[in-house]
């Protein structure tokens, strides 16, 4: 007798029976806000959360590592923080697909008997809740199917993410979720359904690293991973993941990129490809060395971006992943050695318009669709913000865009070098301020073009986004009516509704030349800090 395969509709009601489950075994915290509350950002804690709760979650994770690293705070209670904070991003939000609070705890018992009998902290960053407290879908455990926001599952290898992962950190508290395919700038799927933005739930937290941006920026974790291959850490969101387990990358509703970032207003990274080992990852669009995927921190603090990416180069992981850089952390190039040392002021170029990129489509959707049909679940590819469906290119179609991404990135060189006569500190621009995107988080359903962040994926350029205010109707009124340079251009204009957007995060990204990841990190911090100084003083 043949086993009989259960539809995708019974797989999704499984799930999410066994989701909600999960969750109720810690309990759900007694929020009650109304549908028509957009901004749950502002949402009191106060009963749901104890205020020593809300004193831990409320911290940067510099300032978390310190009180963990001294003994005032236990792992536990640090980790049992996060879990609650993060049911509730759930709650309001939609933000997770697995939960592992159970491992994650258990595995902050155990840290926190090791530090009674050594008084030292286990690894660089110790506690639980940064093992991998939350990761996008993408990245998940052996013993965890990968998703990538579809429901057809299939075996994976073990990724060597989660061993140099336990020297870090050991712990995972949930998955975040991730759209279909993880190509999306939207994060839904026909597992979980919608992700929506904490700042504003009529809008989008971006895609596909959404989950994770939302989870991230309610507070319900301190640091995420996330997935990037157009703009996902930049432009997404993320969820939580179980302690002490191997991860693997897979189509999840959570990852980190530069749109999940700028739309859910919190720091993310996009570094140089394979300055972070995605080996043994499950992904879709498998074997597709072009424009290739990386992974990435999403944090509410600027600290944990450099926590994160140090912590994960420290722990050698070229010794694990064979196409992972040999590259140590560098320094010099954190200290901007070859840009005035921190003694001179930098220079960097704004971008103001962006080209056209054809990559990522180059197989007609094929792989995407393919997924589908295994489950036979309906295809959200019109999230991919593509007006039509592109062609399917041939071998030698696909070989000629290839050569057409490497004149690109030579003459993106050959200017950026051509800077130098400009700029009056005899060195080149040190670095490009870019919009991730040509709007703030658009209305859920109505995903536009996304390609501002597709320059730092062509080019390779390590990329990090950092917030700088939010639509305030009162200020940001639409423009007066003005010429057009392009029919997207006017169509945008049109769209623009402040009052629909109110409290949409904006952000902006730093990129860096190919390899400048230390020194990308620390001009987004002196970006930051000069933001601040000019923040009107309360």
């Amino acid at each position: 007798m043949p086993s009989v395969v259960p539809s995708w509709e019974a797989i999704v009601a499984k799930k999410q029976a066994d989701q909600q489950a999960a969750i109720a075994k810690l309990g759900w915290p007694e929020v009650d806000v109304s549908p028509k509350v957009l901004n749950v950002k502002s949402v009191p804690l106060v009963g749901a959360l104890s205020a020593e709760e809300i004193e831990i979650t409320d911290q940067s994770v510099g300032t978390l590592l310190a009180k963990l690293a001294s003994g005032e705070w236990k792992a536990e209670q640090v980790v049992g923080s996060f879990c609650r904070r993060a049911i509730i991003a759930h709650k309001l939000t939609n933000c997770l697909t697995e939960t592992f609070f159970d491992k994650a705890l258990a595995r902050a018992r155990a840290l926190d008997e090791e530090f009674a009998k050594t008084g030292k902290p286990t690894g660089p960053l110790h506690i639980c809740w940064m093992g991998w407290p939350s990761c996008q879908d993408e990245r998940r455990g052996r013993r965890l199917p990968p998703q990538a926001g579809c429901r057809h599952l299939r075996p994976h290898q073990r990724s060597p993410g989660p061993s140099f992962a336990r020297h870090t950190a050991p712990s995972d508290e949930a998955d975040p979720r991730s759209p279909q395919s993880l190509m999306s700038g939207e994060t839904v799927n026909n597992l979980y359904g919608r992700t929506v933005n904490p700042h504003n739930r009529a809008l989008t937290c971006g895609g596909s690293s959404g989950g994770e941006g939302a989870l991230v920026a309610m507070k319900g974790s301190p640091i995420g991973i996330g997935s990037d291959i157009g703009g996902s850490i930049r432009y997404v969101v993320c969820a939580l993941f179980p302690a002490g387990l191997s991860l693997t990358l897979a189509y999840a509703p959570a990852i980190p990129r530069s749109m999940p970032s700028a739309f859910c207003g919190i720091y993310g990274f996009r570094p140089s490809y394979n300055r972070v080992p995605y080996g043994g990852s499950s992904n879709s669009l498998e074997g597709f060395e072009a424009v290739p995927s990386v992974l990435g921190p999403m944090s509410t603090s600027l600290d944990g971006l450099k926590t994160f990416f140090k912590a994960v180069i420290d722990a050698e992981p070229w010794r694990a992943d064979p196409l992972a850089l040999h590259m140590p952390w560098n320094e010099s190039a954190y200290q901007l050695a070859e840009h005035g040392g921190g003694k001179e002021p930098l220079c960097f170029g704004f971008m103001w318009d962006d080209g056209e990129v054809r990559l990522y489509f180059a197989d007609g959707n094929v792989e995407i669709q393919k997924q589908c049909d295994l489950s036979g679940e309906p295809n959200l590819s019109k999230l991919l913000a593509a007006t039509t469906e592109p062609p399917h290119l041939s071998t030698y179609e696909y070989w000629q865009l290839c050569l057409e991404r490497r004149n690109f990135v030579r003459d993106q060189l050959v200017a950026w070098e051509a800077t130098k006569e400009l700029t009056g500190t005899g060195r080149p621009i040190d670095g490009l301020i870019v919009p991730p995107a040509p709007y703030p988080a658009f209305c859920h359903g109505d995903s536009q073009y996304i390609y501002y962040t597709g320059l730092g994926n062509i080019n390779d350029y390590p990329t990090s986004v950092f917030p700088v205010t939010k639509v305030d109707p009162a200020v940001d009124v639409q423009a007066a009516p003005h010429e057009f340079r392009h029919p997207f251009d006017k169509e945008n204009y049109e769209r623009y509704e402040p009052e629909v957007l109110r409290d949409a995060p904006i952000g902006l990204q730093c990129m860096g030349r190919k390899g400048e990841d230390e020194a990308i990190l620390k001009m987004t911090e002196i970006c930051a800090q000069a933001l601040a100084a000019l923040a009107p003083q309360a």
